[in-house]
């Protein structure tokens, strides 16, 4: 994990601290959850809608995260319909911001991805697109990375498959994560968080060896 994701990190556990304190904000929260599910009762069609374009947007705009609207939406629609809604939200996203890429290049993509975290991304595969490594890449990387999929116009059903693949157990651990946040199991939620930043930081481990392995086998076939 880099900084700045070990930062927002500590930041949310601080937060989701507070919240298991507090009284006060918990009845708020309960409030508003009650009301929303009133809503989405008598607007089942237009509730969904709305969750799912909510997740398709955190894929468009990378700063922005789904997690918050998982806690609600457990309480509204449960386990399976939420892990199946934010699954759609996302892989919708995904295939956005491929086409984003695809048709349209930097000149629009450079509106939602700062241009050192594209150079940066560009430089790691541009020449290297094999489906393991995509594969380790797409799990150690936010998930506007399919901006640079598109640029690069790899095979949109590999990209569909890989992104199909990091994304399952992102949503499943977002679920259990947000159960346990629900339930206030604290050792529950501190092992998800746990194990989520360990499973991030080896995916970004055996990326960057993997890059370095084809790197040194490039050098020395160009050697031969």
């Amino acid at each position: 994990m880099n900084k700045k994701n070990t930062i927002t990190f500590f930041l949310v556990l601080v937060l989701i601290l507070i919240f298991w304190s507090s009284f006060a904000l918990q009845e708020k929260f309960s409030g508003a959850v009650e009301g929303l599910k009133k809503y989405v009762e008598g607007h089942q069609v237009l509730g969904i809608f709305i969750f799912i374009s909510l997740a398709v947007v955190s894929v468009i705009l990378g700063p922005v995260t789904s997690a918050p609207l998982i806690p609600p939406a457990l309480i509204i629609w449960g386990k399976s319909a939420t892990f199946i809604f934010l699954l759609a939200g996302w892989m919708i996203g995904a295939g956005l911001t491929y086409l984003i890429g695809r048709n349209f290049g930097y000149p629009l993509v450079k509106i939602f991805v700062s241009s050192e975290k594209f150079i940066g991304w560009i430089h790691d595969i541009a020449d290297k697109m094999e489906f393991w490594l995509v594969l380790l890449f797409r799990f150690a990387t936010p998930a506007e990375t399919g901006y640079v999929f598109g640029i690069l116009r790899y095979n949109f059903k590999k990209y569909f498959l890989v992104t199909l693949l990091a994304e399952i157990p992102t949503g499943l651990m977002l679920i259990f994560a947000s159960e346990a946040i629900l339930e206030k199991e604290k050792t529950i939620f501190l092992a998800f968080a746990a194990g989520s930043i360990l499973a991030i930081s080896f995916m970004y481990y055996l990326f960057k060896r993997r890059l370095k392995h084809l790197a040194n086998r490039n050098r020395w076939e160009a050697a031969k």
